[in-house]
């Protein structure tokens, strides 16, 4: 994992380095070499993020599949109608 894809991946979920670093289970510094570059990331952070971004992205398309499913079910001849039952 790259120390880009990394900050990526914390600014995606939304988290402050402090943060990031103690999810992470380690010191605020050495989360910071990782972002930098300066230290080597552990490649089980590496796949325990990349693990997590996938199981996230999952449960997003899921989420998003069955809102769908739901506005098609409710809203047959489309969502555009929709402002006519209210």
């Amino acid at each position: 994992m790259t120390p880009e894809k990394l900050k990526t991946i914390r600014k995606t979920w939304n988290y402050s380095q402090p943060e990031f670093a103690e999810l992470l289970g380690t010191r605020l510094r050495t989360y910071q070499d990782w972002e930098i570059g300066k230290g080597r990331i552990p490649p089980i952070i590496s796949l325990t993020l990349v693990l997590l971004r996938e199981r996230d992205q999952r449960i997003t398309r899921e989420i998003l599949d069955q809102a769908a499913a739901r506005i098609t079910e409710e809203y047959p001849a489309g969502i555009q109608n929709a402002a006519e039952d209210i």
